[in-house]
C-alpha cells in the first residue's frame, strides 16, 4: 500500500525531488525553484517575432521576459526573417527560413523595362519582376501563368490608379505572387483576381478606392492573403457588396490581414461594408476587422446587414485570433440592421475561435451587433469574447460560460481615435484575455493564448 516518489540526496538526506507546477514538492517552502526537475529549454526571441535562437537555451518552468519554446529562427536580429514570413523573390535573403533561394534571373523595372506591363509580358510563363521604389501610373494585366510580380515594400513601389483605373488584374492564370506594393486611387476596385488557382497576395496595402471592392477574389481556388490592409477605401452605388472585401465562389486563408475603416455609401443596401463572403470557403487568423461602415446616401436606403462581414451563399467561415470590432450601421428607411457579422440561413456555417467580437454601433437600437442572423446557420463559438454590441448578441442560445466564451471587456491598449487605423488591438495591462484562449493553441512562450 506505499506510495513512491522519485526521491534526490540533498546534502546527506533524502528528500522528494521538486518539479514545476507551482507546487512545493521538496517542502521547503519555494516553488518552481532553478532545480526542478522538468524544467522546459527557453531561447533568446531578441527580434520579438515570436520565434528563437537556437543557440543559448536556458531551463526554466516558464519563459523569462523576451524568451519563447521554439529555436526556429535563422535570424533573431530581424523581425521580417522568420519560418512562414513573406518570402520576397528580389533581396537575396532567405526570410521564410525554408532555405529556398531567390531566383537567379530576374527583370526590373525601370532597369529593364520602364513599363511594369512590359516588363511581365517580357518575363514570361514562370518569370519574375521586381519592381524598384517609385509611384507606377500604370493599369497592369497579368496573363502568364507562374509569374512572380514584387515591389520593395507597401510604402515604396506604388500603384497608382489615380481615380480612374483598377491597377492589378490577375485573370484565368494560376500559380501568381504578388507582394510589396502599396495600391492606391483605384476606381472599379483596387485589386482583382478572377477564375484563377493558386494566387498568393502578399505585403500589400490597398487604400484610396473610390467605387467598386477594393480587394475583389472571384472563381479563384486556393488565394491566400498574407500580411494585407485594405483600410480607406469607399465604394457607393446602388446594392453595395464588400466596400473593402468582396470574396466569391472561391476558397482560401486570409493571415494577419487588417480590413479596417472602409465606407460603403449605399442607395438601397449595403451588405458588408469591410468584407462580403458568397460562396466560398474562407478561413481567417490573427486578422482585424474594424471601424467599417455602412452609411445611407439617399432617401429611399433601406437597409445595411453585416458592416463588418456579411457571409451567404452557402459558404464557411471560419475566424481564429482575429477581432472584429467597432463597426458601424446607419440604417436607412427600414430597421433591425446588422452590425459586426451576419450570416444569412442558407446552408452557411461561422466558426470562430480565440476571437472578439465586440462594440459593433448603430443609430438603430433594434439591430443586431454581434453574431448575427439565420438561427439554422451552423454555429460554433469557442474561446470567443462577445461584448458590448448594440441590441442583440445572438440568434441562438448564448454560450457565455461555455465553451471557453465570455463577454467581458477586452481592454485593447486604445481605441479612441476617430481613425480606426489608429486603434491600437494590443491587450492592455489586466486585460482578462490574456492567457485565456483556447488551451490547445499556445502563444510563443508555451502559455495558453490570449
Amino acid at each position: 500500500g506505499s506510495k513512491f516518489r522519485p526521491l534526490s540526496a540533498i546534502g546527506g538526506f533524502f528528500q522528494p525531488a521538486q518539479y514545476c507546477g507551482g507546487v512545493d514538492n521538496d517542502c521547503d517552502g519555494e516553488t518552481n525553484e532553478d532545480n526542478s526537475l522538468n524544467r522546459t529549454s527557453f531561447y533568446a526571441d531578441a527580434d520579438a517575432d515570436g520565434f528563437g535562437a537556437p543557440d543559448a537555451p536556458i531551463l526554466a518552468c516558464s519563459a523569462p521576459p523576451g524568451f519563447v519554446c521554439n529555436a526556429d529562427d535563422c535570424d533573431d536580429g530581424e523581425d521580417s526573417i522568420f519560418p512562414g514570413a513573406v518570402e520576397w523573390s528580389c533581396n537575396g535573403i532567405d526570410d521564410a527560413c525554408d532555405g529556398d533561394n531567390d531566383p537567379e534571373t530576374v527583370i526590373s523595372v525601370p532597369t529593364d523595362f520602364a513599363s511594369i506591363q512590359d516588363a511581365i509580358q517580357a518575363a514570361g510563363e514562370g518569370g519574375t519582376v521586381c519592381v524598384a521604389a517609385g509611384t507606377y501610373q500604370e493599369s497592369i494585366e497579368i496573363y502568364s501563368s507562374g509569374i512572380t510580380l514584387e515591389g520593395v515594400g507597401s510604402g515604396e513601389s506604388i500603384l497608382d490608379g489615380e481615380a480612374r483605373r483598377r491597377p492589378i488584374l490577375i485573370s484565368n492564370r494560376e500559380n501568381i505572387s504578388v507582394r510589396g506594393f502599396g495600391v492606391i486611387n483605384g476606381a472599379g476596385g483596387s485589386v482583382r483576381a478572377e477564375n484563377s488557382a493558386n494566387i498568393t497576395l502578399e505585403s500589400l496595402d490597398i487604400s484610396g478606392n473610390s467605387s467598386g471592392s477594393a480587394l475583389a477574389i472571384y472563381g479563384t481556388t486556393n488565394a491566400v492573403v498574407r500580411t494585407v490592409s485594405v483600410y480607406g477605401n469607399l465604394a457607393s452605388g446602388y446594392l453595395v457588396e464588400g466596400g473593402g472585401v468582396w470574396f466569391a465562389q472561391s476558397s482560401g486563408s486570409f493571415e494577419r490581414v487588417q480590413i479596417v475603416g472602409n465606407t460603403v455609401e449605399y442607395e438601397t443596401s449595403c451588405v458588408g461594408a469591410g468584407m462580403y463572403v458568397q460562396a466560398s470557403t474562407l478561413a481567417v487568423s490573427n486578422s482585424i476587422i474594424a471601424g467599417n461602415a455602412c452609411i445611407p446616401s439617399a432617401p429611399e436606403a433601406a437597409s445595411a446587414s453585416g458592416a463588418g462581414i456579411h457571409l451567404q451563399g452557402s459558404s464557411t467561415l471560419t475566424l481564429q485570433n482575429s477581432v472584429i470590432f467597432g463597426n458601424h450601421v446607419t440604417m436607412g428607411s427600414q430597421t433591425g440592421g446588422t452590425v459586426n457579422i451576419r450570416v444569412d440561413g442558407g446552408g452557411e456555417a461561422l466558426v470562430a475561435v480565440n476571437s472578439v467580437n465586440a462594440n459593433g454601433t448603430s443609430d438603430d437600437i433594434t439591430a443586431c451587433g454581434g453574431w448575427c442572423g439565420d438561427v439554422n446557420a451552423e454555429w460554433s463559438l469557442d474561446y470567443t469574447d462577445t461584448w458590448n454590441n448594440v441590441g442583440e448578441e445572438f440568434p441562438f442560445a448564448d454560450p457565455t460560460g461555455t465553451n471557453g466564451n465570455i463577454s467581458v471587456d477586452p481592454l485593447f491598449m486604445d481605441t479612441s481615435s476617430v481613425d480606426p487605423s489608429d486603434w491600437d488591438f494590443h491587450l492592455g495591462p489586466g486585460s482578462p484575455l490574456i492567457h485565456a484562449g483556447d488551451p490547445s493553441i499556445l502563444a510563443p512562450e508555451c502559455t495558453p493564448s490570449d
